[in-house]
């Protein structure tokens, strides 16, 4: 049986990163997946003017916090 990718193909070179969305509660609560770090800033940035929430971007494999930001929308 043939094996279906569930991802476009990205460079190797590229890390992953996690957008996590903080809800009210502190609860973190997953967006989306970016390959490259300058890609995850600019979606970051995205993010956050679509809500009132905290933003962050996040390696996951090592648990490093890369930026956040505070959401805009009121």
């Amino acid at each position: 049986m043939g094996r279906y990718l569930t991802h476009p193909k990205r460079s190797c070179m590229e890390r992953e990163y996690d957008l996590f969305e903080m809800l009210s509660d502190g609860a973190p609560m997953w967006r989306q997946m970016v390959a490259g770090r300058d890609n995850a800033v600019q979606k970051l940035i995205e993010l956050s003017k679509q809500t009132s929430h905290e933003i962050r971007v996040m390696h996951v494999l090592s648990n490093s916090l890369i930026a956040s930001t505070k959401g805009i929308k009121a």
